[in-house]
């Protein structure tokens, strides 16, 4: 139940990232060769991992029952 709530709250801000990101990407507000590393560094600072490995967790259980 928390680590749902917890994945809930990291991914609503890592979507929101993520669409305004694709966005700009392909309206070419920003070029993708040059903000890539950045976007990911921003993901990874929103929690991007932690949520990866929430999901991973909660697959891995429902693959055990």
């Amino acid at each position: 139940q928390e680590e749902s709530v917890e994945r809930a709250a990291l991914y609503a801000d890592i979507q929101t990232h993520v669409k305004e990101k694709t966005a700009q990407f392909i309206s070419g507000a920003l070029d993708i060769d040059a903000n890539w590393d950045s976007y990911i560094a921003e993901m990874e600072k929103m929690g991007i991992e932690r949520a990866i490995e929430i999901t991973q967790g909660a697959y891995e259980r429902y693959l055990a029952r």
